[in-house]
């Protein structure tokens, strides 16, 4: 994924999945590839740069419990997509770069 070599570089959002409204954080991806928040808030990522592979956790708004998700880095679509669960419905993860 080509990021900013900025803070607060990646834009993460959840929805779906009984999600009453997006869920959205702001990361920095460093060269390293160490991911570190802009904002704690109980959000949680972690990035295999060998796989591309990451995964993390959110705070679900409505009940204030963490929400697990899962997803990989797509390098040649230069953005990321994953998924969680959620009472009944699966919800999604999209990762992008910031300008």
């Amino acid at each position: 994924m080509t990021v900013s070599n900025t803070t607060c570089n990646l834009l993460v959002t959840s929805g779906a999945g009984d999600l009453v409204s997006f869920v959205s954080n702001s990361v920095t991806l460093n060269t390293n590839n160490k991911v570190t928040l802009c904002v704690t808030n109980g959000f949680k990522l972690t990035l295999a740069a060998r796989t591309g592979l990451f995964s993390g956790s959110f705070v679900n708004p409505a009940t204030s419990k963490p929400t697990t998700f899962k997803g990989a880095l797509l390098q040649k679509q230069d953005d990321g997509a994953g998924s969680f669960f959620g009472t009944d419905q699966t919800g999604f993860v999209a990762v992008e770069p910031l300008p």
